[in-house]
């Protein structure tokens, strides 16, 4: 099962990378990042954060990733 996760995640940041390479920016917390930060995006913290997409504005040409902190 850890396997195929893996590769799930692999396509799912190689599908927003061929977006980025369209003119679409990739966001998190509003700020664009290195393409090696993306793996975070399956990261949870400890205290149960994790990452949630915020937005998709097609208008600008733009998905947010927002850190969403669990109180």
């Amino acid at each position: 099962m850890l396997i195929m996760e893996l590769i799930m995640q692999e396509k799912y940041l190689l599908g927003l990378l061929k977006m980025r390479n369209k003119g679409i920016r990739i966001l998190f917390n509003g700020k664009e990042l290195p393409y090696e930060f993306w793996c975070r995006l399956f990261h949870k913290s400890d205290k149960g954060g994790f990452y949630k997409t915020d937005y998709c504005n097609y208008k600008n040409n733009e998905i947010n990733f927002k850190w969403i902190t669990l109180k």
